[in-house]
């Protein structure tokens, strides 16, 4: 039967280092050697694959229009079909580079996040077309590492980018189409969250991902360690924490070796799990592919990503 935290929190308690440490440090050090156990290799259990789907951008058809005045922040559209869910995406005004962040109010009336300035800071939008998209996705709530995220139709994997690197490489954000790109964009309610570019046009999309799932956490005393967890491994593994805290270098050392074996029982069971294994080209054999690529598919189309 597997062991509960309650059961390991009595076995650290018995030792000479958690004879004195409260049931919270414990607890702390129990899951931190877990997140360890979890992050040490690939397990066949935490593998997890899914589809990150995107949404076609918005044009109403090519015959909905806005107008908004100089130094507003809400407009009234004409023709257009606003929905909630589209309430943060993005909106660019008839031929301008400059974007707005959208602001649902209803399906023929839109704020935006900051004072219209038009192309020249004087001249107000009436009638203009406009197209609107959405750039930013969630990536699944169960989430702990990203591995990959393929792209089925070029081919190969979206290259991971700074916002740095993105917002100096594209600052206008002035490419629709296949997602080459993408960067972190920070959490949503607990949910990790990426930018991709270019932003989508007026195709849906599917990226597949690859992604290792979240370590599970203990946090209540009945709670279970999963089955295919080595008891032994997880035991060891907070020791070694245990001995860190307090700076016992030596100790802390022949705990790590006690634990490095039990983790290796752990692998070998887990070994026996994956099937076998096709031979790749490791993707820093095959990334300039995707480099050139993303050097050669705006080129004449903005001076931003031209000068990158």
């Amino acid at each position: 039967m597997p062991a509960t935290l309650g059961d390991l929190q009595v076995q650290l308690v018995k030792t000479p280092i958690g004879a004195n440490v409260d049931l919270e440090k414990l607890r702390g050090s129990i899951n931190r050697a877990i997140e360890t156990i979890c992050r040490s290799r690939p397990w066949t259990r935490l593998e997890k694959e899914g589809v990150l789907q995107t949404l076609a951008n918005y044009t109403a058809g090519g015959t909905g229009t806005v107008s908004i005045n100089i130094g507003a922040t809400t407009g009234v559209g004409v023709g257009t079909v606003f929905t909630n869910a589209m309430n943060g995406w993005r909106i660019r005004i008839g031929n301008l580079i400059e974007w707005y962040g959208f602001v649902f109010v209803d399906a023929l009336n839109f704020g935006i996040d900051r004072p219209y300035l038009g192309p020249d800071g004087v001249t107000n939008a009436v009638g203009l077309g406009f197209t609107m998209w959405q750039p930013v996705y969630s990536l699944p709530s169960d989430l702990g590492e990203l591995y990959s995220i393929q792209n089925l139709t070029r081919g190969g994997n979206l290259t991971e980018w700074s916002r740095t690197r993105l917002d100096d490489m594209a600052t206008s954000r002035i490419l629709y189409g296949d997602a080459l790109a993408y960067v972190p964009a920070g959490d949503l309610n607990g949910v990790a969250q990426i930018e991709i570019y270019p932003g989508p046009d007026n195709v849906a999309r599917g990226y597949p991902i690859k992604y290792r799932q979240q370590a599970p956490q203990l946090s209540s005393t009945s709670d279970m360690l999963p089955d295919w967890f080595n008891t032994e491994a997880v035991y060891r593994g907070a020791l070694m924490m245990l001995y860190g805290d307090s700076d016992d270098q030596a100790r802390e050392n022949a705990e790590e070796a006690r634990f490095m074996r039990a983790v290796g029982v752990m692998a070998n069971e887990d070994a026996r799990r994956k099937p076998p294994e096709e031979t790749n080209l490791n993707p820093r054999y095959t990334q300039h592919r995707v480099e050139r690529t993303l050097r050669n598919y705006g080129r004449g189309a903005s001076r931003n990503w031209r000068g990158a």
